[in-house]
C-alpha cells in the first residue's frame, strides 16, 4: 500500500514532465504544421505562377500567329489595289488578273482564294487553292453567256483545261455588298460551304473605284480557317490543356480539340456555339 506522501512526489514528477513536454511537442507540432502549410502554400502559387506564364505565353503566340495570318489577306488586298491605281493592273484584263493572282497566291500559301467581281456578278475571275494545294481559275466573262468556268492550271499559270462549267445565278454576297456599302476595307461573316462544310472561309473584301469615284468592283481574299485548328493542335500546352477561339457571341472560330465548328443541321452546316460544345 502506498502512502499519499509516497505518492506526491510521482505525481509532482507528471506534472512536471507534462509541463516540460507539451510546450515543446506544441511548438514542434506548430513549427512542422507552420512549415508544411508554408511549403504548401508556396507549392501552390509557384504551380499557379507556372500555369498563368504558359497560359500568356500560349495566349501570346496565338495572338502573334493571328496577326500575321490576318495582316495577309488585307495587305494583299492593298497591293492589288495600289497596282490599279497606278496603271500596273488593269483589273478588266482578266487573263493578267488571274495570272497576278496566281504569283500571290503561290507566294501566300495561307490564302485559300483571290478574286475581283463586278457589281451584280456579272463578271468575275479568281485563282483558288483546291484541298491537295494545286491551284485553279474560276471565271466568268460576258462572251460566257452566263455561265461561269473553273480551270486547271499547269506550273506556269496557264490553263490547261475546263473542269466544271454551269449556269451561274447571282445570289447576295455579303462579302461584295458589305465592303460596298462601307466604302472600305471589310472583313465579310465567316462562311461554310454548303455541299462542303470542311470547307470554312472567311474573306476580307477592298471595294475598287476609277478616277470619277465610280464603283470598278470588289477584290476579296480568302483565309482557310482549319488551318487555325491544325496551329493550335500543334500548340503543346499540356496533357489536360485546350485552346478555343470564340467569337463575342460565344461561336466558335477554331479549336485545338478534335470536334468541328460546326453542325449539321437540316442538311445545313451550321457554326457551333461554346455552350454546345461537348467537351465540359
Amino acid at each position: 500500500m502506498i502512502s499519499s506522501k509516497e505518492a506526491a512526489p510521482t505525481s509532482l514528477k507528471f506534472r512536471l514532465r507534462t509541463a516540460l513536454v507539451v510546450p515543446f511537442v506544441l511548438q514542434i507540432v506548430t513549427a512542422v504544421g507552420l512549415v508544411g502549410y508554408l511549403s504548401f502554400y508556396n507549392g501552390q502559387k509557384a504551380v499557379n505562377d507556372l500555369v498563368l506564364r504558359l497560359q500568356n505565353e500560349t495566349s501570346s503566340r496565338i495572338n502573334q500567329h493571328l496577326d500575321t495570318l490576318l495582316a495577309t489577306p488585307a495587305q494583299v488586298n492593298q497591293i492589288n489595289v495600289d497596282d490599279y491605281k497606278t496603271g500596273n493592273l488593269n483589273l478588266l484584263d482578266y487573263e493578267r488578273t488571274w495570272r497576278q493572282f496566281y504569283s500571290q497566291m503561290k507566294t501566300f500559301k495561307s490564302l485559300n482564294y483571290i478574286g475581283f467581281g463586278r457589281p451584280q456578278g456579272s463578271e468575275y475571275v479568281g485563282v483558288g487553292r483546291e484541298a491537295d494545294g494545286r491551284l485553279y481559275a474560276a471565271m466568268m466573262q460576258s462572251s460566257y453567256k452566263g455561265r461561269s468556268k473553273r480551270y486547271d492550271l499547269d506550273s506556269q499559270g496557264n490553263p490547261t483545261r475546263v473542269t466544271q462549267e454551269e449556269a451561274f445565278e447571282y445570289v447576295d454576297d455579303s462579302s461584295f455588298t458589305d465592303a460596298v456599302k462601307a466604302g472600305k476595307p471589310v472583313w465579310a461573316e465567316i462562311t461554310y460551304w454548303t455541299d462542303k462544310p470542311d470547307v470554312v472561309t472567311i474573306s476580307c473584301s477592298y471595294p475598287v473605284y476609277d478616277k470619277s469615284g465610280n464603283l470598278v468592283g470588289v477584290i476579296g481574299t480568302e483565309l482557310f480557317l482549319p488551318q487555325l485548328n491544325t496551329f493550335l493542335q500543334n500548340l503543346k500546352v499540356s496533357p489536360s490543356g485546350k485552346i478555343f477561339i470564340l467569337e463575342r457571341d460565344g461561336l466558335v472560330v477554331a479549336t485545338s480539340t478534335s470536334e468541328k465548328s460546326y453542325q449539321i443541321k437540316q442538311g445545313k452546316p451550321e457554326r457551333l456555339n461554346v455552350l454546345e460544345i461537348k467537351d465540359l
